[in-house]
C-alpha cells in the first residue's frame, strides 16, 4: 500500500518498514534454496552454499539494525507529539535525510559484509542438520565475536527506547487526568464543584450511568 501512495512512501516510518521486509525476504529466499535443495536431494556448489548462507546470517543482524531505526523513530515521534503538539505529525528535513542516510549505509555494510563472507570470511551448511555454522578460520571467530556483542547492544538500545515511549505515555496520562474530569455520580459532581476554584477550567465527562 505503502508503494502505491506518494506521502506515505515519503514516511520515514514506512521506509523503515519496506526495508525490514526486503531483509525477511532475503532471509527467507536463503531458507527457502537450503530447504528446495534439500527436498529433491540436488547438490548445491559451495558458491551457491556460501552466498545463501551469507545472506541468511546478514539479512537478521541487517534487521536488528533496522528494528532499532524503527524505536528510534518511534520515540522521536512520540517526543515530538508531546513536547511539539502542534508539528509532530510533520517530518524536519533535517530527520528525513538523517534516517534515509542510515537506511542506505546499514544496506551498503549488509553487501560489505555479504562480500566479506564470500571471500575471507566463511560458513559451513550442514546438509544432515539443515542448519549453518561458522568455519573455524579466524575471520570467522571475529565475526562471530563482533555478531554476539552487536546483537546484545542494538535490541538493548532499542528496549530503551521502547520504554521511554511507555514513560511519556505516563507523563501524558496523568496529564490527561488533570485536564479532564470524571464524576462517578451527580452527588459526587456537586459536591467536587464546591471545593473546585470558580477560575477553574476542565472538562466533564459524564458515565453512561449517569445519562439515563
Amino acid at each position: 500500500v505503502f508503494i502505491i501512495y506518494k506521502n506515505l512512501r515519503n514516511r520515514i516510518l514506512y521506509r523503515i518498514m519496506l526495508s525490514i521486509a526486503l531483509s525477511d525476504f532475503l532471509q527467507l529466499f536463503a531458507i527457502f534454496q537450503f530447504t528446495f535443495y534439500e527436498y529433491f536431494g540436488w547438490k548445491a556448489s559451495e558458491f551457491s552454499k556460501k552466498f545463501a548462507s551469507g545472506v541468511y546470517i546478514i539479512a537478521w543482524d541487517h534487521l536488528i539494525v533496522q528494528h532499532f531505526l524503527l524505536a528510534l523513530n518511534r520515540l522521536i515521534i512520540f517526543v515530538r507529539a508531546f513536547y511539539f503538539p502542534t508539528s509532530f505529525k510533520e517530518e524536519s528535513p533535517s530527520e528525513r535525510l538523517s534516517f534515509n542516510f542510515f537506511l542506505i549505509l546499514s544496506w551498503l555494510i549488509m553487501g560489505a559484509l555479504q562480500i566479506l563472507f564470500m571471500t575471507i570470511c566463511g560458513g559451513i551448511w550442514d546438509s544432515e542438520t539443515v542448519g549453518f555454522f561458522y568455519d573455524d578460520s579466524a575471520c570467522s571467530e571475529k565475526y562471530r565475536e563482533l555478531e554476539f556483542y552487536f546483537t546484545i547492544a542494538f535490541p538493548a538500545i532499542s528496549i530503551c527506547c521502547y520504554v521511554a515511549i511507555i514513560f511519556i505515555l505516563k507523563k501524558v496520562g496523568i496529564f490527561y487526568k488533570k485536564e479532564f474530569y470524571f464524576p462517578e455520580s451527580l452527588e459526587s459532581l456537586q459536591s467536587d464543584l464546591q471545593s473546585f476554584p470558580v477560575k477553574l477550567k476542565f472538562t466533564v465527562f459524564f458515565p453512561e450511568s449517569l445519562n439515563s
